[in-house]
């Protein structure tokens, strides 16, 4: 009985640990208040600061641009499908609302930058700040909930995400959750799709751990 308890324990210290690690970075200044929040408003999936490392595929934008809608659309028909009802609804425990057209119609400032890339990208809080402060906020309080993409990392088949929750009003960061996850299937779409669904689910898992334990 013992042998089993302590297997146990060792099991869930590494399932904790092994969590952790792919929450690379965390703001969590104004984490509580998201936690205890009964409503929040899905700004969408921002592409507009976001980088590929993969050296083949240098000069190549204009033809990935034309994934970036589908890799959206991947993660929003296995998350909120039904947007009434959708699964980060239930994940979150929160009513959430949507005010999402024109941050995910932003990725396509992208074909005035060269984004791809040999190196990898590192956004930091105040421009991540400074992007959402350029939004057009659907009304003058509240929190709003925006998923802002950094970095799909070829050499490690990972994909970089921000979670990241602010103040309507002022546009101030109160939580961020910078998550790494790891791409999977086969075919341009399948497999950074896979990638954007893993930092999803590690993002998700650790906030119900925050929730559970504040609750």
């Amino acid at each position: 009985m013992k042998f089993f308890l302590t297997l146990l324990v060792v099991f869930f210290i590494t399932i904790c640990y092994t969590q952790r690690n792919f929450i690379l970075e965390e703001y969590d200044a104004g984490r509580n208040r998201v936690i205890t929040a009964e409503n929040l408003t899905y700004y969408g999936m921002d592409f507009s600061l976001f980088k590929i490392n993969e050296t083949r595929k240098i000069g190549t934008e204009d033809k990935i641009i034309d994934y970036i809608p589908a890799w959206i659309s991947e993660f929003e028909q296995e998350w909120i499908k039904d947007p009434y009802n959708s699964k980060m609804q239930k994940s979150m425990k929160k009513k959430i609302s949507e005010h999402k057209v024109e941050v995910q119609n932003s990725y396509k400032l992208l074909k005035e930058k060269e984004w791809v890339t040999f190196s990898n990208n590192n956004l930091k809080l105040d421009s991540l700040e400074a992007k959402i402060n350029n939004y057009h906020k659907h009304s003058d309080s509240g929190i709003g909930f925006v998923i802002i993409m950094e970095l799909f990392d070829k050499p490690n088949e990972k994909v970089i995400a921000n979670y990241t929750f602010f103040d309507v009003s002022t546009g101030k960061i109160l939580w961020n959750m910078k998550v790494s996850g790891f791409a999977g299937k086969a075919g341009m779409t399948r497999h950074w799709a896979q990638g954007i669904n893993s930092t999803f689910l590690h993002f998700i898992t650790y906030y119900s751990k925050v929730r559970r334990r504040k609750s």
